[in-house]
């Protein structure tokens, strides 16, 4: 008992020591990550506003949409057929887009017909692209949050699920510092505006290396296995909330 009260009292020490290092890398964040704003990438910038067009008439064209994924190239990635056999059957919504930061992702939201679904459950994973462009972790974490506050006020009777940023790079140390200080963060922010969170860290990290085969040669976006892998950390959450018959059914 003296061990776990011990290991639980080194955890709360090792979390506010991160905190504080968050705060102190920048205590008020900037508006990079969190000023809703279009992709600016000049030579993908038609090639972003066509993706856009097309999500937004896929919303339209899918009122009993139950499952939406918001985020970045991770989940664009993501098709229907990946999903275990269990979850198959509920109308999934694809809006995530490659390249996205959280900026992007607001700006998006604000620009797509929210109003015309209202899904049961939401997936977000955002952040590694704002880490890509050097931005600080609370700048990052902010950016989420702002996305989590804005599907909140889009679809409050919807439940929210926030994955963590994935380990990437050689050796999967690429930014590792902040991306744990975001994900730190979100653990912290999910108690208070509850949402659940999941931090992907350990079960990709594979002895540091890609021999498990989760990755790309990129070590950033997934293969099949490792998008076998991410659901099997959704599954438990998605699987017993989309079986149970929702309003009006």
């Amino acid at each position: 008992m003296k061990r776990l009260q011990c290991l639980l009292t080194c955890m709360a020490m090792a979390m506010a020591m991160h905190a504080a290092a968050m705060a102190a890398d920048c205590p008020v964040p900037t508006e990079a990550a969190i000023s809703a704003q279009p992709a600016m990438r000049a030579s993908l910038t038609d090639k972003w506003l066509s993706e856009h067009q097309a999500i937004n008439k896929r919303m339209v064209g899918s009122p009993k949409a139950e499952l939406v994924l918001v985020g970045d190239s991770l989940l664009a990635r993501f098709r229907a057929e990946q999903l275990p056999q269990p979850l198959r059957q509920s109308a999934l919504l694809n809006i995530a887009v490659g390249g996205d930061q959280t900026q992007n992702m607001l700006w998006r939201l604000e620009h797509l017909p929210l109003g015309s679904i209202e899904p049961r459950e939401v997936v977000l994973l955002a952040g590694t692209n704002n880490l890509s462009h050097r931005l600080p972790a609370c700048d990052v974490l902010a950016g989420i949050e702002k996305l989590v506050a804005t599907l909140r006020q889009a679809w409050p009777r919807m439940h929210l699920t926030v994955v963590g940023i994935l380990p990437r790079g050689k050796s999967l140390r690429v930014h590792e510092a902040s991306r744990r200080l975001v994900n730190d963060g979100l653990a912290a922010a999910a108690r208070r505006e509850n949402f659940t969170f999941v931090d992907p860290t350990e079960a990709f990290l594979c002895n540091r290396s890609n021999d498990c085969g989760y990755y790309l040669d990129d070590m950033l976006h997934l293969t099949p296995t490792g998008y076998e892998r991410l659901w099997s950390l959704l599954q438990p959450i998605l699987q017993p909330a989309l079986a149970r018959p929702g309003p009006g059914k």
